[in-house]
């Protein structure tokens, strides 16, 4: 049985990964993905709420039109507020593709390196990472990502990639540093699987 899932993107760089693992790995979900880059200069403004309801429409799209069963967003400056008057509107589950990523990375070790290429990721990432108990390391990429592992991996018990459009690193970076290296893209077909 296919399961339709609507994945909404801010970034173009986003759809490849998503696309390709899932049909390597979640035949079972019928893929139907929309592009929004105008979020990116809602988020790199601030404009939170604007963006909120642009994400609000596009589920609403979503559900009438491509008859969406469940949703992926995979933008991570989405913050964590937004994500849950988003989650108590919309008619189907939504999961913000990097919160399940965050569990795991918790679950993995106390001190968190980030890896990130958007600054108005860090915020959300690190809200949905910080506790009394854990450390977080971040480091913004601009340039050479390898190299910024292989600096940040003697700080941390694990690195988190906090883009999907990064997230093709991750096993390259484990092997290089030993550390253990968390994209986004299997934690959250874990989460989604566990909706239906």
């Amino acid at each position: 049985m296919t399961i339709s899932l609507a994945v909404i993107h801010a970034s173009p760089a986003a759809i490849a990964p998503v696309r390709e693992f899932f049909v390597a790995e979640a035949p079972e979900f019928q893929l139907t993905n929309l592009l929004d880059d105008g979020l990116l200069r809602m988020f790199a403004a601030s404009d939170y709420l604007a963006a909120e309801h642009q994400l609000l429409a596009l589920i609403a799209l979503a559900v009438s039109t491509y008859k969406a069963e469940a949703v992926l967003i995979t933008c991570s400056a989405v913050p964590r507020d937004s994500m849950q008057r988003i989650r108590e509107a919309a008619a189907i589950p939504v999961i913000k593709i990097d919160e399940p990523m965050a569990e795991a990375a918790k679950a993995a070790g106390r001190r968190i390196g980030i890896l990130y290429t958007f600054a108005p990721t860090l915020e959300p990432t690190t809200a949905l990472l910080r506790s009394p108990d854990h450390e977080l390391f971040p480091v913004f990429v601009d340039s050479g990502i390898m190299q910024a592992a292989e600096a940040l991996a003697p700080k941390v018990d694990v690195i988190v990639l906090a883009q999907v459009s990064i997230a093709h690193h991750a096993q390259a970076i484990q092997q290089a540093t030993g550390k253990p290296t968390l994209n986004s893209l299997a934690p959250a077909l874990a989460a989604l699987r566990e909706t239906k």
